[in-house]
This record gives structure tokens, sequence and C-alpha cells, in this order.
């Protein structure tokens, strides 16, 4: 017997089956979610910088630049709306700075940026209530750089940038008093690339960047606290802005822009691989940040620069199954499941070699534990207009 079905001037013919068990993969990947939160809060800029304060449950923005004015004030974001918070004491009006928190001193540290005077080398630190100027020295003053905070160790650590001497190398550690400098090889000299810290291997993963020649980088590297050892590279990108997620234990990558174009995708590191998400996006954009807010289980984005604009949105991306019906594993229920569905019919094994990432009873559309002739009429029905 035979079962044909017609969708969309398609005929799909279905021979007669035995029932199948039903197939799984295990643990896969869901789908991406980037939804907008508001436009309401900080001014439209980029080149700012964010840090998740843990112990109050807030994300802390301060400072950037919107192609008129840089910025020198502090906001934070409890997942609900944005505050404006003012210190007497603060750093200057600045762009192109980093900062991260410290969650033994429970502060936010800032270092570096081009403010009005140009290169910048004060380290400051935000308490929740007041910004306090910690040093003067250090690392050399520059901008592009990158700053991640190991917890395992407690101290902030800082890599490269660029400075009047041009693109660095070199890798600084802070211990909240004091500056150290603990290598100058490793990545190649290099600015605008990204970094997060890998609390579960207890490594600062760094991604891209531009080099010395201006070349645009696709590598990977991580730092152990004695060497920096290169991974897996990744798209060739800059400007673009990471953070960990401490829930699924990956790093997350989003945006940025190679020669051409401002990219809107997003991409985890898991140690050994990465892997592009699929989902909704929050625009192709450069020049902004994102934090991963361990309260609400998501991670925050905000701001940004699109074609020749500034973004002034709050975005947060969370994981939603796959939709019942979505048999290509792309997060929607469309015609370009057909295919799918009928190699899981005819040939479950093969279906998934291919598609490995689905996370749900494949293709038993009707929920009946089999994958059988009986899932073909539900199928079309998630099809249907």
């Amino acid at each position: 017997m035979e079962h044909h079905v017609r969708f969309r001037g398609r005929e799909l013919a279905f021979g007669a089956l035995v029932c199948l068990a039903s197939v799984t993969t295990g643990k896969g990947q869901n789908c991406d979610t980037w939804t907008l939160r508001t436009k309401e809060g900080p001014v439209p800029r980029a080149w700012h910088s964010l840090a998740y304060d843990a112990a109050r449950g807030v994300t802390v923005l301060f400072g950037g630049y919107n192609n008129i004015i840089r910025w020198a004030d502090t906001w934070e974001w409890d997942g609900h709306a944005w505050t404006e918070r003012f210190s007497l004491a603060k750093p200057s009006a600045r762009m192109w700075h980093a900062m991260t928190y410290d969650t033994a001193r429970r502060v936010v540290v800032l270092f570096g940026g081009i403010d009005d005077d140009g290169f910048d080398g004060e380290t400051w630190e935000w308490d929740g209530t007041t910004w306090r100027l910690r040093a003067e020295g250090g690392p050399a003053a520059r901008c592009y750089h990158a700053m991640v905070y190991d917890n395992r160790r407690g101290v902030t650590v800082l890599f490269g940038g660029w400075s009047r001497a041009g693109a660095l190398g070199d890798t600084w550690e802070w211990n909240g008093s004091t500056w150290t400098f603990r290598s100058d090889t490793g990545p190649y000299l290099r600015y605008y690339h990204a970094m997060a810290f890998d609390k579960a291997r207890g490594v600062a993963v760094l991604h891209a960047g531009i080099n010395n020649l201006g070349q645009v980088l696709d590598d990977t590297w991580e730092w152990d606290a004695e060497t920096w050892t290169e991974r897996a590279g990744a798209w060739p990108r800059w400007g673009h802005a990471m953070a960990y997620d401490d829930t699924r234990k990956v790093t997350l990558l989003y945006g940025g822009k190679n020669n051409s174009a401002n990219f809107d995708d997003t991409w985890e590191w898991n140690g050994t691989t990465w892997r592009q998400r699929v989902g909704s996006t929050a625009y192709p954009r450069i020049g902004h940040a994102i934090v991963f807010d361990i309260a609400y289980d998501v991670t925050v984005l905000f701001g940004g620069k699109g074609q020749g604009w500034y973004y002034g949105d709050t975005w947060e991306r969370s994981h939603v199954p796959f939709p019942l019906g979505d048999l290509n594993c792309d997060c929607a229920v469309n015609s370009f499941d057909i295919d799918p569905f009928v190699l899981a019919l005819t040939n479950p094994a093969k279906y998934v070699q291919q598609f490995p990432d689905c996370e749900r009873r494949l293709a038993d559309i009707n929920g009946d534990g089999f994958v059988d002739n009986f899932d073909i009429d539900p199928f079309v029905k998630l099809l249907a207009p």
C-alpha cells in the first residue's frame, strides 16, 4: 500500500512501513532566540563596555561613542529596566576601553580606552555606588584591548590592544592592587579582538581581531595562567563580542565584521569546536557588548554600530527546544522539512547521521512512540498554512 500526500503542489509518496522504534539523538542544540527587550535607557552608542555584577544581579555599562559624543555615564540593567547611576568621581568620557567583574572583591574593573586626551592608562573600579581610581601605571595606555576575570586565581587578565607604538601582544594581570606583566608570547599582535573566561575549564578564551599588518584574523587562543595555546579557528572577524554561558558551559560569540560586511551570527566554543547556532538574530553590528546574566539565565546584548547608524537597543538570548515538525533543525516548520521527514521515515539511521543536533523524538509527530506512516497526516497539518 502506498500513501500519497500533496503539499503546495508537491506530491509525497511513502510505501508501507513497519513500525520503527522512535529515533533519538540524545542531547543536542536548542534554537537560539534573541529577543528585543527595550529601546529605552542609554542613548545609542558603540565601543562601550559591559560587565555583569553577580553579587547585585545587574549588568553595568560605562561609556561609549555615537560619532558625536564620548560618554562618561554609568547605567545598570536589572533584567527589566535600565537605571542611570551617578558617582562624584568617575572615569573620563571614553570609548574602546575594557571592563570585567571581580567576583572576589565584588567590583567592576575598568582599564584604558580613548578619551579627550588620547590613550588612557588608568584603572578604575565600580562597587555599585562609587567609581574609584585605583592605578595610573601598569600596562601601557591603550584601546581596542580585551579583559576577563579569572575566578580561580582571583585576577583580571588583559591582552593586546593598540597603543601609541601600534598593535600589542602583551598579557597582564591585575590582582586588585597591582598590575603584573605575564607574557609577550602567544597570540600575534592584535586589536579589536574579544575574550571570555571559561570557568569550567579555567582558561581565558581569545578569538580573532586585526593584526599589526591590518589583516583580519580567524584564530582562537587559550590562556591557562602560564602559557597561551592556539586552538581551532572560526570565521575571520573583528569588533565582535564574547561572553561565557555559565549554564551551558560554552563561550558565546556574536556579530563583528570582516573586510566587507557586518555579521549577525551566533557561535559557541565548547573547548574543542566552534559551532554556529541557528535561530533568530539581533541584527548585524560591531562595537556592541554582551554579558551572561546568571540570575535570568540569558545573554544580554546592548548597542553597537550598524551600517552607518548606532544602536540603543537591549536584547536577551535564551534557548528554546526545536519546534515539533522542524525536521531540518533550522528553528522553523516549513517546506524545507519535507525531505528530512521522508528521510526519517525511510532511513532513520541516515537521518540521525545527517541531522545530529535535533533534540526531540525525531519524526514521531503524533507522539505514539513510533516513526511510521501514521505520522504523515500530523506532519502535513504542521506544514499547512
